[in-house]
């Protein structure tokens, strides 16, 4: 099974559109209750049209149908 994936990025102070780069600058966020390919495409279209508005400094890059991470293991 695959879940709905969101990528985003941290922008550039003064700059709307520009992404920040290095660590910490992009998210992925794993949406697991969202599990089709036409779901996904409606959160990120809610995204860009502000119906679903992100937190201030964010920008949606991409979105995509991904299979689930698996959890990190502590050593």
């Amino acid at each position: 099974m695959k879940v709905c994936a969101i990528l985003l990025c941290a922008l550039v102070p003064g700059h709307p559109t520009e992404c920040q780069r290095g660590p910490g600058a992009y998210e992925l966020v794993e949406i697991e209750a969202i599990n089709t390919a036409a779901g996904c495409k409606r959160v990120a279209d809610d995204i860009r049209s502000g119906a679903l508005p992100l937190p201030a400094g964010l920008r949606l890059v991409r979105r995509d149908m991904l299979p689930p991470r698996e959890p990190k293991q502590s050593p």
